[in-house]
């Protein structure tokens, strides 16, 4: 996917992750990932960045993940309704689903989360389900993605397409009904 969208309207994610502040990144320090572009005050932020792009790039990559935990849909967040919670970034297209975060941000927190954490390439490559861990954790489309260790993250990200879920759904969360991001692989079986 080319990056277009400069995310975080240009202000720098390592900067609200590590020091809690706003402050503006530069087009001569920029970084792209999961298709949105980065911007970053110096090089030193930048480095950081690119050392764990997952941990510093906002949940949803800055969509609002009430909205797509409440109907699937995908919604653009602001950064004027944002919020930090166990040092992720997240945005709200409203100011009422910023309040809805935080009233129960554990009810959304893991919107953006694919498989429930589940392991995608095991899934595909040996048909197990296996749980993914944190600290293999890569974002594709917007979601994230967890695996059971480094090789099945490196598959991943060689070869995404071949991994990555299908929405099957647009559904409310509790409906019932498989939301989406909880699909199956995309190919490859």
């Amino acid at each position: 996917m080319a990056a277009s969208k400069v995310g975080l309207d240009g202000y720098c994610p390592v900067c609200q992750v590590n020091m809690k502040q706003w402050m503006a990144g530069s087009s001569q320090h920029q970084a792209a990932y999961d298709g949105v572009i980065y911007r970053f005050p110096g090089a030193e932020q930048k480095a950081m960045f690119q050392a764990d792009p997952a941990k510093y790039a906002p949940a949803l990559a800055g969509d609002d993940v009430v909205a797509y935990a409440r109907t699937g849909r995908r919604t653009p967040g602001k950064t004027a309704y944002g919020a930090r919670y166990l040092d992720r970034l997240y945005f709200f297209g409203t100011e009422a689903n910023k309040e809805a975060f935080r009233a129960n941000p554990a009810q959304f927190a893991n919107a953006d989360l694919a498989l429930g954490g589940e392991c995608a390439v095991c899934r595909v490559d040996m048909n197990a389900s296996m749980a993914g861990a944190a600290q293999f954790t890569t974002l594709h489309n917007g979601l994230r993605y967890q695996f059971a260790g480094a090789q099945q993250k490196q598959l991943f990200d060689s070869n995404p397409r071949r991994y990555a879920v299908t929405p099957l759904t647009a559904s409310p969360v509790g409906s019932g009904r498989v939301p989406a991001g909880s699909g199956s692989g995309s190919g490859g079986r």
